[in-house]
């Protein structure tokens, strides 16, 4: 089948692999003049895990993340850490 995917986001793009692997022929439009180099992080957890598992990224997935919620900790009004955060 042939699909168009409006938009080359990231919703955009996950549709046009799971499509393509399935053996559609997916054409891809884009307004933006080239592909964004930087954005808002992607927060994945509860049911995305295993959707990217089933679509086979999850390995690159967390080989490339951020490790910004384990590096975060709370400091009083000295300075002095009193928590960290539980990531990981």
């Amino acid at each position: 089948m042939d699909i168009l995917v409006s938009g080359a986001g990231v919703a955009g793009l996950a549709t046009v692999l799971n499509l393509g692997r399935q053996g559609h022929r997916i054409t891809v439009v884009e307004r933006a003049p080239h592909f964004r180099l930087k954005g808002t992080p992607i927060d994945i957890r509860g049911d995305a895990v295993e959707v990217a598992k089933q679509m086979g990224i999850l390995d690159q997935i967390r080989e490339h993340r951020v490790r910004t919620t384990e590096l975060s900790q709370f400091v009083d009004s000295q300075g002095e850490p009193v928590a960290r955060c539980a990531g990981g």
